[in-house]
C-alpha cells in the first residue's frame, strides 16, 4: 500500500507553485487594469472598485495581492520604470556615428516607450497624486530613483565619466523633459509629421550639446 503522507508531502511544492504562479498572474492583471484605467480616465476615477472591474477580480483583490491601492499604483510605476530601462538599455548597444546614436536614443524611447498610450498613466500619477502628501512623496522617490538609473545608462551610451561636462549629462533630462512634454502635446495636436519634425529638431539639439566643449568656467560633476 502507498504510503499517503508521503503523496501529499510529495505534492505541497507543487501546490505552492501553482498558487503563487496565479498570485503573479493576477498581480500583472491588476497593474495592467491600473494602466489601462490611468490612461483611459485618469487617476481621480482610477479607484480600488473600477480597477478590480477591469481586472475581473473580486473586491478584496488589491488588499489580498498588494496590501493597499497606493501600493498597487507604486507598483504600477515600478513595471512601467522596468519597462524604460530595458528599452534605454538596448540603447547601450548602438554603435555608429554620435549623430546616429543620438537620433536612435530620441526616436526610439519616444516610439517604443513614451509615445507609447500606457505611459500617460504615469503622468496621470505624478499630477494626481499631488494632493496625497505622504503617498506624493513615495512617487516622487520612486521618480527620483528612475532618473538615477537613467543616469547611469546615459552615461554608458554617450561615454560620460563622473568627471565630465556637466551639460552632457543635463542633457539627458533635456531630452525627457522634451520626450515627457510631447506626451501631453500629442492630446492637442496629433499630427504625426509635426512630432516627427520635433523629434528631428531635438536630435540636432543634443548632437550639439554633446559635440561642445565645456566652458573653462564650468563646474564638473563629482
Amino acid at each position: 500500500m502507498e504510503n499517503t503522507t508521503d503523496i501529499v508531502a510529495g505534492s505541497a511544492p507543487r501546490v505552492r507553485r501553482s498558487n503563487e504562479k496565479r498570485s503573479a498572474e493576477m498581480r500583472a492583471t491588476l497593474i495592467e487594469a491600473a494602466i489601462q484605467s490611468l490612461c483611459e480616465i485618469g487617476y481621480s476615477k482610477t479607484t480600488t472598485h473600477e480597477i478590480c472591474r477591469r481586472a475581473g477580480a473580486t473586491s478584496g483583490a488589491i488588499q489580498h495581492h498588494f496590501g493597499s491601492k497606493d501600493e498597487l499604483i507604486l507598483a504600477t510605476l515600478e513595471l512601467l520604470r522596468v519597462e524604460m530601462q530595458e528599452r534605454f538599455e538596448r540603447l547601450n548597444e548602438l554603435d555608429g556615428s554620435l549623430e546616429d546614436r543620438c537620433g536612435a536614443m530620441v526616436r526610439e524611447m519616444w516610439h517604443t516607450f513614451y509615445g507609447r498610450e500606457r505611459y500617460m498613466a504615469v503622468w496621470e500619477i505624478a499630477i494626481g497624486s499631488r494632493g496625497e502628501k505622504a503617498f506624493y512623496e513615495r512617487v516622487l522617490e520612486q521618480r527620483s530613483n528612475t532618473l538615477r538609473i537613467c543616469e547611469q545608462v546615459w552615461r554608458k551610451t554617450f561615454g560620460i565619466s563622473a568627471k565630465g561636462p556637466r551639460e552632457h549629462l543635463d542633457a539627458m533630462h533635456v531630452v525627457l523633459s522634451f520626450l515627457r512634454g510631447l506626451v501631453l502635446y500629442r492630446e492637442l495636436n496629433s499630427d504625426g509629421a509635426l512630432i516627427e519634425s520635433q523629434l528631428t529638431i531635438m536630435t540636432s539639439a543634443l548632437v550639439g550639446i554633446l559635440n561642445s566643449k565645456p566652458k573653462k568656467s564650468q563646474r564638473r560633476r563629482t
